[in-house]
């Protein structure tokens, strides 16, 4: 906060109270308001970064005929460029290609060897089929000579938590 007001007991002579109360007061709003303009501006800053989407976004407006530059009006709101409403399909492409380029690279994968398949797998505790069967999923690639699901295991991200994979490099 603003510290250069001076205590009451303190007030020059050639001031009257109030006087001086409202220029502190001035002071202190100015202050307040360039702290707010600064902080607006770091705002923008941080959010001036690039949308990954934005060049394929307005390739897909200018197919349809449309500037990506034109505006639109939104009631009750402030108006986008009309690139933005071809985000999300921009996006949704992307992921799709994504999704073809990962299917392909696991497609491309060798099988399991044949003596890695089918390793033991040792469960403590009761699980939910789940959570076993994506631990099983998860020994189903690459050298694993076997698997535990300890006792307070779960369904995780890819593999279960409290899930060890045993592997032979």
């Amino acid at each position: 906060m603003f510290s250069g007001l001076l205590p009451k007991a303190d007030l020059p002579a050639e001031h009257s109270g109030q006087t001086f109360y409202n220029e502190a007061l001035f002071q202190l709003h100015e202050a307040d308001a360039g702290l707010r303009r600064q902080s607006a501006i770091a705002k923008c800053k941080a959010m001036d970064r690039p949308d990954p989407y934005q060049e394929r976004a307005r390739e897909m407006a200018r197919e349809a005929g449309l500037d990506p530059d034109g505006r639109i009006e939104r009631p009750g709101q402030r108006s986008m460029p009309v690139w933005c409403t071809f985000r999300d399909a921009a996006r949704k492409e992307h992921l799709a290609q994504e999704a073809a380029d990962a299917a392909n690279t696991i497609a491309a994968e060798k099988p399991q060897a044949p003596q890695f398949q089918n390793s033991p797998l040792k469960v403590f505790g009761k699980h939910d089929h789940a959570t076993v069967a994506q631990m099983r999923n998860c020994m189903s690639v690459g050298n694993v000579v076997a698997g535990v699901v300890c006792a307070d295991g779960h369904l995780g991200y890819a593999q279960p938590v409290g899930g060890v994979i045993a592997r032979i490099r």
